[in-house]
């Protein structure tokens, strides 16, 4: 969920559009969790383990993200950057 979120917000223009997005996203994330407890196919530790390294990675992951753009700015030619997110 958090990978479409940052593939797909910056193309997004309504704010209200976003939130809708993002509440949506939550609440898919949140039935696919209660569903796994709910099959007993894991157990509640194992579903707020997998959130918790999700978030963790995330948060690690998202302020080098300006980072690894100008990386990859250097390497890949010009005319593949044209679709790239965030791109000034």
């Amino acid at each position: 969920m958090f990978t479409l979120w940052t593939l797909c917000l910056p193309h997004i223009q309504d704010q209200e559009t976003q939130l809708i997005t993002v509440l949506i996203g939550i609440g898919w994330i949140a039935m696919v969790a209660i569903s796994r407890v709910y099959l007993r196919d894991h157990y509640l530790s194992d579903v707020l383990a997998s959130v918790c390294l999700a978030s963790g990675w995330w948060l690690l992951v998202t302020p080098a993200e300006a980072f690894i753009q100008a990386k990859m700015r250097q390497f890949l030619p010009e005319g593949m950057l044209k679709s790239w997110p965030h791109q000034n």
